[in-house]
């Protein structure tokens, strides 16, 4: 309506817009169906725009032309070998070398071309090509492309998405660190506050005096009784804002009386005692012998590289504190706290990782089926490329795979399990467990916390959770646990929305 006769439309690939638009067109008339508006909602179709188009310059960008049926008829697919990596190169190891080119654009070069040498065949690792290769070569390049193609005898052209199953976003670089900004302590008339010398009072404004015939700024505090006290703008320092663990307001203090001093003498012996508490936790943690793992291995920085998303700067900094407390000989207790779609699953898995690269096993525990079964999804997934066995146990595993399972932990065939709270059951024999993940530890029932008590002794526990529960919070926030917060949304993270309503099953399916 608005465009003028002149326009050009250029049209990606005709054929896939009207394909996209049946598929709007019926998702549309099921969300009408299932609607409960009576509104009368205007609705434009491909076909319409189509139609609308047909006065105007159309220019249509195909994917092949027909003059170009016999160069599209040179290339074909190329065939995905994603969890099945170690026979592809088998393969290419063991068959005779001919003609054909073999290219692998992949960001796992390294490790590819280190599987290669080691199954003794020879392969160029580079970073670009300048020139076509060589007949019968095979060839590395370190970078990424959406897909790969096939000359049949001439070329072979794979990517990571073939290799893996993956394709990788380009990584941005990361964004400035911002600065945040202090917290501002402004009081409100009627505000608790304390003072250090007075105690308790009600912030009742600020006032101007006049002393020695110059007016100055005071903070006027009222306590027990109305009597008020005025502080100098000066000594604002003094005051702090009361902050109680109790939902009733606490009684106001005593001007003139001890009964502040009394208090703050009872806190000191409190403040002894818990002081006394934490050097002795501190010093059991410091004499406790753990396993020391080692560095990061080629395997473990491939794995990196193969994350589809680009890193917060909150989870590249989690990382790197438990990849370092793990590398201590001390056993780690770290506590992850971030909201949903953060990225801890991600931090648990490249530390459930690092561990199995240093031959240790791992158990993770979710206190629900479904989500025990969503991170067996997410490892089975991120580690195809790799040699990891990994198991679950949970109320769907049959008999066969529950025995499977069972056996392959107590023999060590099975690196990482998964599982709900069947993982702390006395028949579950870890041979060398090295690494306890606990997701949202607040789930779990207190005879299920005294399990999991008698088993991280001495052992490295990484705990995720987007709501600790306060005790939990509280030996974090006391350094008995180490704590990483997470802040920073990743890009693009849309908030999560919660609706209450009628079981729809059409509502259902559209939020799947």
């Amino acid at each position: 309506d608005y465009l003028p006769s002149s326009t050009t439309i250029v049209l990606d690939d005709p054929a896939a817009l009207r394909l996209r638009g049946a598929r709007l067109r019926a998702e549309m008339s099921e969300y009408l169906a299932g609607s409960s508006s009576t509104e009368d909602i205007t609705q434009l179709y491909w076909e319409d725009i189509e139609s609308r188009l047909s006065g105007l310059r159309r220019l249509a960008l195909l994917p092949w032309s027909d003059e170009d049926e016999a160069v599209a008829s040179l290339f074909v697919p190329a065939q995905s070998r994603a969890g099945r990596i170690d026979a592809f190169v088998q393969e290419l190891s063991s068959t005779p070398v001919t003609g054909e080119r073999v290219v692998l654009v992949s960001y796992q070069s390294q490790r590819l071309a280190e599987l290669f040498e080691q199954s003794g065949r020879p392969v160029a690792s580079v970073e670009g090509l300048e020139h076509t290769p060589p007949p019968g070569s095979l060839s590395v390049v370190h970078g990424s492309l959406p897909h790969g193609w096939v000359i049949p005898g001439e070329l072979r052209l794979l990517t990571d998405s073939e290799l893996f199953g993956i394709v990788k976003q380009a990584r941005r670089q990361p964004r400035a660190a911002t600065r945040k900004e202090p917290y501002v302590l402004s009081y409100r008339p009627g505000d608790l506050v304390v003072h250090v010398d007075h105690g308790i009072g009600r912030f009742a404004g600020l006032t101007t005096l006049k002393t020695g015939g110059i007016e100055h700024e005071y903070l006027e505090i009222t306590y027990y009784g109305g009597d008020t006290l005025y502080v100098p703008t000066g000594q604002i320092h003094r005051v702090t804002r009361y902050v109680g663990g109790s939902e009733s307001a606490p009684r106001l203090s005593r001007l003139g009386s001890t009964e502040w001093e009394s208090t703050k003498q009872r806190v000191r012996q409190s403040t002894r005692a818990l002081a006394r508490e934490l050097i002795t936790l501190y010093a059991k943690r410091q004499i406790t012998e753990g396993y020391a793992f080692s560095q990061d291995t080629l395997w473990q920085q491939e794995l990196e590289a193969s994350f589809p998303y680009v890193e917060t700067r909150d989870q590249l900094e989690a990382i790197d504190a438990v990849k370092s407390d793990m590398e201590r000989n001390r056993p780690m207790d770290r506590l992850i706290c971030g909201d949903v779609g953060y990225g801890k699953t991600e931090i648990a898995l490249r530390a459930a990782f690092k561990a199995v690269m240093d031959g240790k096993q791992v158990a993770l525990l979710a206190p629900t089926t479904v989500l025990a079964q969503q991170h067996y999804t997410t490892f089975t997934e991120r580690l195809s490329a790799f040699p990891v066995r990994i198991a679950v146990l949970t109320r769907f595993s049959t008999p066969a795979q529950e025995r499977d399972a069972l056996d392959g932990i107590a023999t060590g065939v099975v690196d990482i399990l998964i599982g709900t709270h069947r993982l702390l059951q006395k028949d579950v024999v870890f041979k060398d467990l090295g690494l306890l993940i606990i997701d949202e530890e607040q789930r779990f029932g207190v005879m299920q916390k005294e399990a999991l008590r008698s088993m991280k002794a001495g052992l490295d526990t990484l705990t995720l959770s987007a709501t600790p529960i306060p005790r939990t919070l509280h030996m974090a926030l006391t350094g008995i646990r180490d704590l990483s917060t997470m802040e920073t949304p990743p890009e693009e993270r849309l908030a999560v929305r919660t609706h209450v309503g009628p079981y729809d099953p059409v509502l259902v399916r559209q939020a799947i």
